[in-house]
C-alpha cells in the first residue's frame, strides 16, 4: 500500500477546481452551435483538400485566460465583427505552421484563408437562426505571447473551443464571444421557440373546411391565338438589342495552393494548342469559331465558322 495521502486542503482544492470546471461548461450554447461543426468538416474539407473531423468541442464561461490555449508560444488573434456584437478568433502559433505546411505559403495568408472561411460559416449560421443578415467583418491578426494573453482583461464571457483534425493533427481553434452576442442568441432561440410553438398551434386548431361542389369549366380552343401570335411576333423585332459577345482562348484547372503561390512572370498552361480558333459566345451561348487578329490596334476576331444564331433562340 502506497503512503502517499493527499490532504484535506489538498482534497477541497480538487473539488473546488472540479465544480469550477464543471459550472463552467454552457451545455445550452454549445447545443446551439453542435450543427456548426459538420459545416467546417464539409467546407474545410473543399478548402484545405483534405479530411477534416472537428472533435471535442465545447463552450464555457470565462473565469481567466488559462494555460491550455497556447503552448508558450503565443497566438494569431483574428477580431471578427458581427451585427449582434463582437468576436475574436485565436490560434496558437504552432498550429498555424501546421496549416501554412499544408497549403505551402505563408503563415498569415494560410491563417486568414482559415479564419475568413470560418467567419464565413459562422455567418450563414447565424443568419438562418436570428432571420437576418449576419454578415462576418475579418480585421487583420494580432501575434500575441503568452505573457500577453495572460494578461488581458476578460472582456468575452463565453469561449468556443474547436479542435480540428487535420493529417492526424490536432489545431485549436478558439472563438470568443461577448455578452452582446450571447444575449442576442437567447433572444432569437426564444423568438424561434415561440414562433414554433404558434405554428403548432395553428396546426392543431385547424378545421377541415365544409365540401363545395365545383363544376368542371370548359377553355376555348387557343388555336387560333397561337397563330395570330407566330405571325405578329418575328426575329426582326429584336434586331435592335444589344448583345454582349465574349470570346475565349481557353480554359485551366488550377488547386488553391498554386494560384496562392503565382506571381509576376508565371505561366498558366491552357487546355488549347497555340493556333486554336477561340471560342465566341453571346450571352454565354457559343456561337462561333474565329480566329485572334489586330484591327485598328486593337484585338479582333476572324470569324471561321459559325452556328446558325435563330437557332438558338428561344421564342
Amino acid at each position: 500500500m502506497s503512503d502517499f495521502l493527499l490532504s484535506q486542503a489538498e482534497i477541497d482544492a480538487l473539488m473546488e477546481r472540479n465544480k469550477m470546471s464543471h459550472s463552467a461548461f454552457d451545455q445550452v450554447l454549445t447545443e446551439f452551435f453542435q450543427p456548426v461543426n459538420l459545416m467546417i468538416e464539409k467546407q474545410f474539407h473543399y478548402l484545405l483538400g483534405a479530411p477534416v473531423s472537428v472533435d471535442g468541442f465545447y463552450i464555457e464561461k470565462i473565469i481567466g485566460f488559462s494555460n491550455d490555449m497556447t503552448d508558450n508560444t503565443g497566438a494569431y488573434i483574428f477580431p471578427i465583427e458581427f451585427k449582434m456584437g463582437d468576436t475574436y478568433v485565436m490560434i496558437p502559433e504552432t498550429d498555424a505552421d501546421v496549416i501554412a505546411k499544408h497549403l505551402n505559403v505563408p503563415s498569415m495568408k494560410a491563417l486568414t484563408v482559415l479564419v475568413e472561411e470560418f467567419a464565413v460559416i459562422l455567418s450563414e449560421f447565424l443568419t438562418e437562426k436570428t432571420d437576418y443578415w449576419q454578415r462576418s467583418y475579418v480585421y487583420q491578426p494580432v501575434l500575441m505571447e503568452t505573457s500577453q494573453i495572460k494578461s488581458l482583461p476578460v472582456g468575452p464571457s463565453r469561449r468556443a473551443r474547436f479542435n480540428i483534425c487535420l493529417n492526424a493533427k490536432g489545431i485549436q481553434l478558439f472563438w470568443f464571444l461577448s455578452d452582446n452576442v450571447v444575449q442576442e442568441i437567447a433572444s432569437c432561440k426564444e423568438d424561434n421557440e415561440y414562433r414554433r410553438r404558434e405554428n403548432e398551434h395553428k396546426i392543431m386548431s385547424f378545421q377541415k373546411p365544409n365540401s363545395v361542389e365545383v363544376e368542371p369549366f370548359k377553355f376555348k380552343s387557343l388555336d387560333s391565338d397561337i397563330k395570330e401570335s407566330n405571325n405578329n411576333h418575328t426575329i426582326e423585332l429584336v434586331n435592335d438589342v444589344h448583345i454582349e459577345i465574349t470570346a475565349e482562348l481557353g480554359q485551366s484547372t488550377m488547386t488553391l495552393g498554386d494560384i496562392m503561390t503565382l506571381k509576376i512572370g508565371d505561366f498558366i498552361k491552357l487546355d488549347k494548342s497555340a493556333g486554336d480558333p477561340a471560342d465566341v459566345f453571346a450571352m454565354g451561348q457559343p456561337i462561333a469559331k474565329a480566329e485572334v487578329t489586330i484591327v485598328d490596334e486593337h484585338f479582333g476576331l476572324r470569324i471561321l465558322s459559325i452556328d446558325s444564331v435563330k437557332d438558338l433562340i428561344i421564342y
